[in-house]
C-alpha cells in the first residue's frame, strides 16, 4: 500500500469514528408528564335470577362475582346428555347515566372436550326472550372475538329518575346471559368436564374492533 492509499484509509477511519461519536454522544431530554386519574367502573356483572337455584342431580347453579365493583364472574353449571339450557344466570349492567357502551366477548380458552358437541352463550335484552332473538350468540368452542366486526353488543344506558321522596334513583341498563350445552348422548355426562375462559371487552365507541 503506497502513502496516498494509507492517507485515504486513515481519513476514512477518522470519519467513521467521528460519525460514531456524534451519533452516540448527544442526548436531549424533554419533560413529559403522564397523569392517571382512575374512574369508577360503570359496566359490571350481576347475578342472574337463576343463580343459586337448583341444578340437575341436586347440584346448584353457582355464580360468583369478584371485585368491589363485580368486574369478574365465574359460572359453574352441571349439564347432562343432549341439550341443557340455563336461562338468566348472569347479567351485564351499565351504571353510566345516558351513556351507552359497546362490547365484544373474547374467548381466550375455548371448550375443547370432544364429548361437548356445542357450548353457546346467548346475550339478550330480556330474560324472557328465546335464544333465537338474542342480540349476540357466542360460540364457546371458538377462540375468537365475537361478534365479528363490524357487529357489536350494545349495553343499554342507565336512566336517572327521582322518587316520591325526592331521592335520585339510578336504574342500570342491563343485558341477560343464557348458556346452552350439548353433550354427546353416548357418554356418561358425569365424566365430562371442561372450562371456557372469556373476557368481556367494552368501549365507549364502536368505530373499530378491539
Amino acid at each position: 500500500m503506497n502513502g496516498k492509499q494509507k492517507r485515504t484509509l486513515l481519513v476514512l477511519v477518522a470519519l467513521a469514528v467521528a460519525v460514531a461519536v456524534v451519533n452516540a454522544s448527544v442526548f436531549v431530554y424533554y419533560g413529559l408528564t403522564v397523569n392517571i386519574s382512575g374512574t369508577e367502573a360503570e359496566v359490571r356483572f350481576a347475578v342472574g335470577s337463576n343463580a343459586g337455584k337448583s341444578d340437575l342431580a341436586s347440584r346448584t347453579i353457582t355464580v360468583n362475582l369478584d371485585g368491589s365493583y363485580n368486574t369478574k364472574a365465574t359460572i359453574t353449571i352441571h349439564p347432562t346428555n343432549e341439550k341443557t339450557y340455563y336461562r338468566d344466570v348472569l347479567g351485564i349492567e351499565n351504571h353510566g347515566v345516558n351513556r351507552y357502551y359497546y362490547a365484544w366477548i373474547k374467548v381466550n380458552t375455548p371448550i375443547s372436550n370432544q364429548y361437548i358437541i356445542s357450548a353457546t352463550l346467548y346475550i339478550k335484552t330480556s330474560p324472557k326472550d328465546p335464544p333465537n332473538v338474542a342480540i349476540a350468540t357466542i360460540d364457546l368452542k371458538s377462540n375468537t372475538i365475537q361478534p365479528a366486526y363490524p357487529n357489536y353488543i350494545t349495553i343499554p344506558k342507565a336512566t336517572q329518575t327521582t322518587d316520591q321522596n325526592g331521592n335520585t334513583v339510578i336504574t342500570p341498563g342491563k343485558l341477560y346471559i343464557d348458556i346452552e350445552i350439548q353433550i354427546d348422548r353416548n357418554v356418561n355426562a358425569g365424566s365430562v368436564s371442561d372450562t371456557a375462559v372469556l373476557e368481556l371487552i367494552y368501549s365507549p365507541q364502536n368505530t373499530e374492533p378491539p
